[in-house]
């Protein structure tokens, strides 16, 4: 299925062509299936045949409804700082998607703590997200990025190393770790999608379910005069008082190998994340055109030929810059040779609300007491 085939499928005013109807149709049965067993997995919490494993800590979850970039891990990101500028120790605890690490090797049964400066099979261990966390989250103040199978392991080595607070990075429906605040992030401009659950739309579960458990929701990459309309899709939705908060992200360049790209200077363009259209967006923000671009999958695991006659890939490619996210650079690094020229392109949250930052330490500080309370 091509991306834009699913895009078409997934879009709020239904797809679009006899295709994208055809296979509406004939994703019907499917998605009637994996609702089914949300609604089983639902069951099994209710009645505590699903045991649930409350941490030493406060555990907040920072979770999505949709598949793909929701804007967790930027999120999760900006609420480590802001637990700093609370006063608080925040570590984040993954799963680690995509990761090789002996942990996993073990049965489930092992946490790690992501080095930081990070080692250069990180990305292999451990995925690049947790990666990313662990070299972003150690300059804003948190207290180390844990992965394991099993969160709750993540958790408890978490509260032995120090943190008093731990941020679940896409838990959202990783119920089986109580959690005293639950924060859901959705696509700012396309909230829900067609509100359709897999296959046949983006939505792990339902959104009514989902988003009856949220004390928080944050909309993700979005721009203030769009705010209104995506927050009268969702509000019939929320509970009374649930805070609703937006953020868009501001970009910039940042060279990591070599030196910057000078005016006038070919530029490559390679990533491999879930939603693309939004770094080249980004990068017209930046006024860069890119002569060559290359995109895969998301979580697409680099190799030599991905690389080759790239501009700023090694000494063939001197006269030219290789830009890429941050999220790509711990699989890419590895594999490129080490006089290469490489930016990345670096987000920066920015809040479209005033005062967001100090109700988030307020927020902060309140559940990391309260759940010490009720320890």
């Amino acid at each position: 299925m091509t991306p834009q085939l699913l895009a078409s499928l997934w879009n709020p005013d239904g797809p679009r062509g006899v295709r994208g109807r055809l296979l509406a149709g004939v994703l019907t049965v499917p998605e009637l299936l994996f609702r089914g067993g949300v609604a089983a997995r639902e069951a099994l919490l209710r009645t505590g045949l699903l045991r649930v494993a409350r941490a030493p800590i406060a555990v907040i979850s920072v979770g999505g409804i949709e598949v793909g970039g929701t804007g967790k891990t930027p999120l999760t990101l900006e609420l480590v700082r802001l637990a700093a500028a609370a006063g608080l120790r925040a570590a984040v605890a993954t799963r680690g998607y995509g990761a090789r690490s002996a942990g996993r090797r073990a049965g489930g049964h092992a946490v790690w703590r992501v080095p930081d400066p990070p080692t250069p099979d990180a990305a292999v261990r451990f995925g690049d997200e947790p990666v990313w966390l662990a070299t972003r989250a150690g300059f804003a103040g948190g207290s180390g990025v844990w992965v394991a199978p099993r969160r709750i392991l993540a958790a408890r080595a978490a509260a032995a190393a120090g943190a008093q607070l731990v941020l679940l990075d896409d838990g959202l429906q990783h119920r089986q770790l109580h959690r005293d605040g639950e924060v859901v992030t959705l696509l700012g401009n396309a909230c829900l999608g067609n509100g359709r659950l897999l296959p046949r739309g983006p939505l792990r579960e339902p959104a009514k379910t989902a988003l009856a458990r949220a004390d928080v929701v944050v909309l993700a990459g979005i721009f203030p005069e769009a705010v209104e309309a995506s927050v009268a899709r969702i509000r019939p939705l929320l509970r009374c008082g649930v805070t609703v908060f937006s953020w868009y992200g501001e970009p910039a360049l940042v060279t990591v190998a070599g030196k910057p790209p000078a005016s006038g200077e070919p530029v490559a363009l390679l990533a491999a994340i879930a939603h693309p259209e939004r770094l080249q967006a980004s990068l017209e923000r930046l006024h860069i055109l890119p002569v060559t671009t290359r995109l895969f999958r998301d979580h697409h695991r680099f190799c030599e030929s991905n690389i080759e006659d790239l501009p700023g890939v090694g000494e063939a490619g001197a006269g030219g810059v290789l830009v890429t996210t941050e999220k790509d650079w711990p699989r890419l690094r590895s594999v490129l040779p080490p006089v290469s020229r490489v930016s990345l392109v670096v987000q920066s949250l920015r809040w479209n609300e005033s005062g967001a930052e100090a109700w988030w330490i307020d927020w902060l500080r309140a559940v990391t007491a309260s759940a010490a309370g009720a320890a």
